[in-house]
């Protein structure tokens, strides 16, 4: 039977309410009548793609919304010290980094990447480290104790137990004392120096590592998610984030400017700090010219790999 024209088609259906009394009822086509099947199924497959593709950049489960990324481009790279780099310190205009597996916290040149052995400390392993005036803290995740070292001799003066299954990263700030905790996911305060606890909230990832803190930002870095958050320190709320440069950022610092990141790939970063903080300010960190910088004797070991293995 020919198909009938859109005119006899409409000619049809009124003679067909006409006879049978009835009141026709207005349709919208959403599409016209030639319109072939296989666009209908293209547009649902398109429109599929699209949506799957906005909810992969949201695959991390997260109890804050992690809005857009804030930047952090990596301008320093260096090889760190030790096969397993954790805790970070900056300190003397050099960068200190802690070795999880032996009880060594290195030294590193923040220009080029030099590295002497900085410290032999007794507590092992080493996780977060941190600076309380002029004594040294470093965060024992296996023992959950915090100990307060000498940073002239490495001798531990001191042991106290911290809140949390496994705590990891410390911040000081002031009367206030901030620990990621890779066991329960959370960030809790304490007061400091009495480690009374404050305050514990879920971090915006599920195994926060690394802790900094400069202006009214806390930085946190997630080893599972390898991103870096970025909390406002009064309300805790999460203002930006940005990729970790390496596969599982553990240690975070901010000097000369940078902000610092040990990975435990064995490397070591330095990120511009993103601009996003609380307020209106920026992240300013003193930085003194080149000239001016303390620098490590020439005849320091160069080779990395004879101080991963020198006994």
């Amino acid at each position: 039977m020919p198909a009938m024209s859109d005119i006899e088609d409409q000619a049809v259906m009124a003679q067909y309410f006409e006879i049978s009394g009835q009141e026709p009822q207005r349709t919208v086509r959403c599409c016209p009548r030639t319109l072939p099947s296989w666009s209908l199924l293209l547009g649902y497959l398109l429109l599929t793609a699209c949506l799957l593709g906005a909810c992969s950049n949201r695959s991390f489960t997260n109890p804050v919304d992690p809005g857009q990324d804030s930047g952090g481009a990596v301008v320093r790279r260096f090889p760190a010290p030790t096969d397993s780099p954790t805790g970070l310190l900056w300190k003397d205009n050099f960068l200190w980094v802690a070795d999880e597996t032996r009880q060594i916290i290195f030294r590193v040149d923040p220009l080029d990447g030099r590295t002497d052995k900085g410290l032999e400390v007794e507590p092992s392993p080493l996780a977060g480290l941190g600076m309380d005036g002029r004594t040294l803290v470093a965060v024992n995740p296996q023992s959950a104790l915090l100990f307060r070292i000498d940073p002239l001799d490495g001798r531990t003066s001191d042991a106290r137990p911290l809140p949390g299954t496994s705590p990891w990263g410390i911040a000081i700030d002031g009367d206030i004392g901030w620990i990621s905790d890779l066991g329960s996911g959370q960030i809790i305060s304490v007061s400091w120096p009495n480690l009374d606890v404050i305050a514990a909230i879920p971090a915006p990832g599920p195994k926060p590592a690394g802790l900094a803190l400069a202006n009214g930002v806390i930085y946190v870095a997630d080893a599972a998610l390898q991103r870096i958050f970025m909390l406002d320190r009064y309300n805790l709320k999460q203002i930006g984030h940005f990729p970790s440069p390496g596969s599982e950022p553990l240690g975070l610092v901010l000097g000369d400017g940078l902000l610092w990141c040990s990975d435990g790939a064995g490397q070591l970063f330095a990120i511009e700090a993103p601009d996003e903080t609380a307020g209106s300010a920026r992240v300013v960190i003193p930085v003194l010219p080149p000239e001016r910088r303390p620098r490590l004797p020439t005849d320091v070991v160069r080779d990395r790999d004879e101080m991963c293995h020198r006994p």
